[in-house]
């Protein structure tokens, strides 16, 4: 089963025909989601599994260094990001194109980097934070008037944490979220800042390390290495039962 033609796009075209993206029993993600993948709510899950790809490469390109699709493509998360046909691709889309744009898309999994868009916000002056902010509120707004449950459905995926299949050490995690958050801000670093969102978070699969792992792997390749090998470790404990979750 993959979470493309059973959830996301399962929303979105539901969405697109004038209905409620809650109606689908899995989707727990902020309606603007839908927006954006509007435009290839289409695409079979063969095809959307190979997003991940196309996105890596841009990611790669963008910061020049193409040696990262090699890196995070054989990583943990990218396999499960793929093999699933995930959207956290969108958050990693966001993390690298920056700007009002990026706020959006990396909001749409809040998760996986939703926090990120808090380290464009210091250099700039409060004008410009306004107009940096501008479009999110707008996005936010408008999905808030459509889908007012969209908040209270977030917040409660009762469904999910149910489920043997949760990497978060949420609320342990809590310890470190003031201080990634701190740092995002004072350090402008959209790594902490997705540190940050992974700390709040009470549920979340493998490939929403996706964006971290990125990120890790840009800042420090052998830091990117050393994340990736960790997160297989894990598998290889899963696998053979000595961890017990669910892959």
């Amino acid at each position: 089963m993959n979470d493309w033609d059973t959830c996301f796009a399962l929303a979105t075209l539901i969405v697109l025909g004038g209905g409620n993206p809650y109606w689908v029993a899995w989707y727990y993600n902020p309606p603007w989601m839908t927006f954006a993948l509007a435009p290839i709510a289409w695409l079979p899950p063969v095809a959307a599994m190979l997003l991940p790809l196309v996105v890596l490469a841009y990611a790669s390109y963008k910061v020049r260094k193409p040696y990262l699709i090699a890196l995070v493509g054989l990583s943990y998360p990218f396999v499960a990001q793929s093999l699933y046909a995930n959207v956290d691709w969108l958050v990693l889309l966001g993390v690298v194109v920056k700007g009002p744009l990026g706020a959006i898309l990396v909001t749409t999994k809040p998760q996986t980097g939703g926090l990120a868009f808090i380290a464009e916000l210091r250099e700039k002056t409060w004008r410009q934070r306004f107009l940096f902010l501008l479009p999110l509120a707008l996005v936010i707004g408008i999905a808030t008037l459509m889908f007012p449950e969209w908040i209270d459905r977030i917040l409660h995926p009762t469904i999910l944490i149910a489920g043997n299949r949760n990497f978060s050490l949420f609320p342990y995690s809590l310890i470190l979220f003031p201080f990634a958050l701190y740092w995002c801000w004072k350090r402008s670093d959209p790594l902490w800042g997705v540190v940050a969102s992974l700390c709040v978070a009470p549920y979340y699969y493998v490939h929403s390390y996706l964006a971290l792992m990125f990120l890790l792997a840009d800042r420090n390749w052998k830091l990117g290495l050393a994340f990736s090998a960790v997160l297989w470790g894990l598998f290889a404990l899963v696998y053979t039962g000595v961890i017990q979750l669910n892959l």
